[in-house]
């Protein structure tokens, strides 16, 4: 057998005493998909395309119906839960610590109870017990589907920017998704100055 180079393939057959070396194709296998994407592939939103309009029900003003929440011109950060979430009960009041920042950044935090088993009184009882001062709304069922392409999946947060388009989404609670959240409040600090 003569001298091969490191890296060279070659095909042997078995009961014969010759070799061939054989020329591969290099490949490169795609990156795995990060878990942002596996998120945004569940949604019916699209990054950078436009929010649906929402027919939320504010749970202060008691179960009344606010069409017109989302308006030009201003950001939102709209946290979605359910009061049977766990990792809802966590992140909520670590949303109410940055409420400040968000305010200072004119981003409002809108919170999203996609209960539909409950009343608004209940809805903003659990708020409240949370210590949750900003302003909280329910979802109606429908509204769901234009959010969620199949399955339901809480906290998610979603940043609108001031044109009504999504910019960003941050999937449960999670030392990643806080720095990221900061990142984007830094970001727009920046920007304003």
């Amino acid at each position: 057998i003569e001298a091969l180079k490191a890296g060279t393939s070659v095909k042997v057959i078995e009961n014969r005493s010759e070799h061939q070396v054989v020329r591969e194709r290099i490949t490169q296998l795609p990156d795995p998909i990060s878990r942002e994407e596996r998120f945004w592939a569940k949604l019916k939103i699209r990054k950078n395309g436009e929010f649906p309009k929402l027919k939320l029900i504010s749970v202060q003003n008691g179960g009344e119906p606010d069409n017109n929440l989302l308006r030009p011109g201003i950001s939102y950060f709209l946290n979605l839960w359910a009061t049977w979430c766990g990792p809802c009960r966590k992140e909520m009041p670590e949303l109410q610590k940055l409420l400040p920042e968000f305010e200072a950044n004119e981003i409002q935090l809108i919170g999203v109870s996609l209960d539909q088993d409950m009343r608004p009184d209940q809805v903003k009882a659990f708020a409240d017990q949370l210590g949750i001062s900003y302003p909280v709304y329910m979802i109606q069922e429908g509204d769901l589907q234009g959010i969620f392409a199949e399955e339901i999946f809480v906290p998610l947060s979603i940043f609108v920017d001031e044109r009504g388009r999504v910019r960003d989404i941050f999937a449960g609670w999670s030392a990643q998704s806080e720095r990221r959240i900061h990142d984007l409040l830094n970001r727009r600090q920046n920007r304003s100055q």
